[in-house]
C-alpha cells in the first residue's frame, strides 16, 4: 500500500491525475471500511448483514478523502475510521429497522425501568417490572424477546440535542483499555460507566462480553452456560436500562 501522503498531492494537480489519485486512496483504504462493520455488526442483529454496513461505510470513506487535510497532521487511517464509524451509524438510523411498536415499547420499559430504579434503589426485578406494566412475568419475557429480535442495541440513539446531533451509547463506551483505570474521560463516559456498574450481574457481565470482549451472544451464552436465548434476553435488559438511566440524564451527554 502506498502511504497516503505520497499521493495526496496528486489530488490538486489536473483532472486525470487527481482521480486517479482519489481512486488509489479509496481502494488502499477499503481495508479499514470492511474492519468497522464487522465490529459494529457484533453489536447488531443478525438480520443486518455486514454487505450492507460495508455499503454505508463506504460513502463515509468517499466523505474522508474528500474532506480529508494532510496538513494538519491526523493519519488518514485515524480520520477515516471515524468518518466511515459515522457513516455507518448515521446508515443505521435512517434505515430504522426497529418497527415503530417495537420502539414504543423498548421507551415505556426503558422509562419504566428508570421509575422504579429511583424509587426502589436498586435493579428492578421481572416481576416488579412486569406489575407496572400491566402484564404477567411470562408477558413481560416475552415483550424482551420481541425486543430483541431487532434492534436493541448500544448503537441505538438515547439522546437529541437541539440541533440535531444525537448520542448512542456505543459512542461513548469506554474502550477495553480504559477498565480499570481512573477514568479522565468526559462526563459522558463517566455516566456510562456508572450506570453499567449499577447493571445486576449477570447483565454487567453480558454487556462486558458483548462489547468489551467482543463476543457474540452464542459465545456468551458457552461462557456462561446459559441458552442463547436467556442471554438475549439479559442483553435487552441491560440495554434497556441503561436506556432509562442515561436518557433522563440525556442533557448530560452532550
Amino acid at each position: 500500500m502506498l502511504p497516503v501522503n505520497d499521493i495526496w498531492a496528486q489530488l490538486k494537480a489536473g483532472p486525470a491525475e487527481a482521480k486517479d489519485a482519489r481512486d488509489q486512496i479509496i481502494e488502499n483504504h477499503l481495508y479499514l471500511v470492511q474492519e468497522m462493520a464487522r465490529a459494529l455488526s457484533k453489536s447488531l442483529p443478525k438480520h443486518i448483514d455486514v454487505e450492507e454496513l460495508e455499503s454505508f461505510g463506504v460513502m463515509g470513506l468517499l466523505d474522508a478523502v474528500d474532506k480529508f487535510e494532510p496538513e494538519r497532521g491526523v493519519p488518514f487511517e485515524v480520520y477515516g475510521r471515524q468518518r466511515i464509524k459515522g457513516a455507518i451509524i448515521d446508515g443505521l438510523r435512517k434505515a430504522d429497522w426497529l418497527s415503530t411498536t417495537a420502539r414504543r415499547r423498548a421507551k415505556e420499559i426503558a422509562a419504566t425501568y428508570d421509575r422504579l430504579e429511583l424509587q426502589l434503589m436498586r435493579a428492578a426485578t421481572d416481576e416488579e417490572v412486569a406489575q407496572e406494566l400491566s402484564l404477567d412475568v411470562q408477558e413481560f419475557r416475552k415483550v424482551l424477546v420481541e425486543i430483541g429480535r431487532e434492534l436493541v442495541s448500544l448503537e441505538a440513539p438515547i439522546a437529541v440535542d437541539q440541533e440535531g446531533h444525537s448520542q448512542s451509547l456505543i459512542e461513548i463506551i469506554p474502550s477495553k483499555e480504559d477498565i480499570g483505570y481512573t477514568l479522565e474521560k468526559n462526563h459522558a463516559k463517566d455516566l456510562l460507566v456508572d450506570a453499567i456498574d449499577k447493571l445486576p450481574k449477570k447483565e454487567r457481565l453480558v454487556i462486558a462480553l458483548h462489547y468489551y470482549e467482543g463476543l457474540n451472544l452464542t459465545e456468551i451464552a458457552d461462557v456462561l452456560e446459559l441458552s442463547t436465548s436467556r442471554i438475549s434476553q439479559l442483553h435487552t435488559k441491560a440495554i434497556l436500562r441503561l436506556r432509562g438511566r442515561l436518557g433522563r440524564k440525556k442533557a448530560e451527554l452532550f
